[in-house]
C-alpha cells in the first residue's frame, strides 16, 4: 500500500472520528490496537442501545475487527459480509474520501475498490442523487484509470498531486458537495431498520 494511501486514509479517519489502524509498508502497527473492543461482536441489543451519534461508528469499528489489518484481502473479506455491512462500509468510505479529496482521491486509494458496492449501497439507502453521481464517477474512472494506476505505482505525494491536473472528476465533486441528502442519517436509519444484517460474531 503506497504511503499516500495510508496518509489519506488516516486523515479521513481522524476527520470523521473513526479511529482505526492501517497496516502500511514500513509501519508496523497492531491493526486492532485502536479499535473499541465493545464492537468486536455485534448483537441486536448492543446496536439497539447504541445512540444514533455512534451507530455508524460501531458498525465501522466491527468491520475493522473483521478485516484485522488484512488490507490485501479487504475487498474479499468485506464482500463476504452481509449486504448491510457492505452498504455501510462502502458508502461511509466513499463519503470520507470524496469529502476529503474528491473522487480522484477515492479511486486513487484502496477504498475505490468498493465503488460498485458503494453504488449498490447508495441505491439501497435511497440516496438517488449520490448514486447517480457515483455511477458517473465510475464511468469517468474507467477512462482515467491508466493515469491513476501509473501514479499509484509511483507511490509518491508528487505523483498523487499530479493526478489533480486536468482532473475530470472535479465537476462531479462540486455537484457531490452541493447535495443536501444526509447520507449519514440514511445509514443510521438503515441500520435501525435492518438490525438482523448487523448481528455478527
Amino acid at each position: 500500500m503506497p504511503l499516500i494511501m495510508c496518509v489519506a486514509r488516516w486523515r479521513a479517519l481522524l476527520v470523521l472520528a473513526l479511529v482505526g489502524a492501517v497496516s502500511c509498508r514500513g509501519q508496523a502497527r497492531d491493526a486492532t490496537s485502536n479499535l473499541d473492543p465493545r464492537y468486536r461482536v455485534l448483537t441486536k441489543d448492543l446496536l439497539a442501545q447504541e445512540p444514533d451519534s455512534t451507530l455508524e461508528w460501531a458498525v465501522m469499528q466491527h468491520v475493522g475487527w473483521v478485516v484485522g489489518g488484512n488490507y490485501e484481502r479487504e475487498h474479499e473479506i468485506v464482500t463476504a459480509l452481509s449486504p448491510g455491512f457492505q452498504t455501510i462500509y462502502a458508502t461511509w468510505w466513499l463519503d470520507a474520501e470524496v469529502n476529503n479529496g474528491g473522487f480522484n482521491q477515492y479511486f486513487f486509494n484502496s477504498t475505490g475498490q468498493f465503488a460498485k458496492e458503494a453504488l449498490a449501497g447508495l441505491t439501497r439507502l435511497g440516496a438517488a442523487e449520490h448514486a447517480a453521481l457515483t455511477r458517473q464517477a465510475i464511468a469517468v474512472y474507467e477512462h482515467r484509470q491508466p493515469v491513476i494506476d501509473s501514479a499509484r505505482q509511483q507511490g509518491t505525494t508528487q505523483a498523487f498531486s499530479k493526478t489533480y491536473e486536468d482532473d475530470p472528476f472535479e465537476p462531479l465533486d462540486q455537484q457531490f458537495f452541493l447535495l443536501r441528502t444526509n447520507v449519514g442519517a440514511l445509514r443510521v436509519r438503515f441500520i435501525r431498520d435492518h438490525l438482523g444484517e448487523f448481528v455478527h460474531p
